[in-house]
């Protein structure tokens, strides 16, 4: 398993609570790991030129999330995929704006 880089490190008014934590993952590359008040389970999410973001409830810790994340890295490759080839496809679309 790969040790966790930590990249970002928010620390909330109320509390010393990590509210966010950067993994890096053979294959996939930077993984967002972050705290949010909206989510009932863990979901991972990709977005053109954001990258992956896993959102981590309260109740749940990091290392479960970073568990899940590398569980699933095969379906985060596959999708990577398909945002990249959107990556690809954006600006040239996009030239009708100019």
């Amino acid at each position: 398993m790969i040790n966790p880089l930590w990249v970002s490190l928010r620390f909330p008014q109320e509390g010393l609570l990590l509210q966010s934590k950067t993994i890096k993952m053979n294959g996939i590359g930077r993984v967002l790991l972050e705290r949010s008040k909206r989510a009932r389970r863990l979901n991972i999410s990709l977005k053109p030129f954001t990258g992956v973001r896993v959102a981590v409830p309260y109740g749940i810790s990091f290392e479960s999330a970073e568990k899940m994340a590398f569980r699933k890295a095969t379906w985060i490759k596959r999708h990577l995929d398909k945002v990249k080839e959107v990556e690809k496809r954006l600006p040239s679309q996009m030239s009708f704006l100019r």
